[in-house]
């Protein structure tokens, strides 16, 4: 005898697999591109929406905080560069 609820299962799954393969994400040549021209935060964004799209909410959300913390300490030390050593 066939279990129904066996068969609803894997038609869920099925249905999940289906959803996850229409899923568009971003190459590493897209991420390459957008950190050459944009700079450090499009990249950690492009990540963090790949994770996302593949149901990785915990890797997503590392990745636009290590993103956001990497961006603002890259900005710091460019602040603290003395002026005498711009000047030249």
């Amino acid at each position: 005898m066939i279990d129904q609820e066996k068969v609803n299962q894997i038609i869920d799954n099925d249905l999940k697999n289906q959803e996850f393969a229409k899923q568009k994400l971003f190459s590493e040549k897209q991420v390459d591109v957008s950190a050459f021209l944009g700079g450090s935060i499009p990249p950690g964004l492009l990540i963090y929406r790949n994770y996302k799209a593949l149901g990785k909410d915990k890797e997503a959300y590392i990745a636009l905080a290590a993103t956001f913390v990497f961006a603002i300490l890259f900005f710091y030390s460019i602040l603290q560069i003395p002026q005498e050593i711009l000047d030249r």
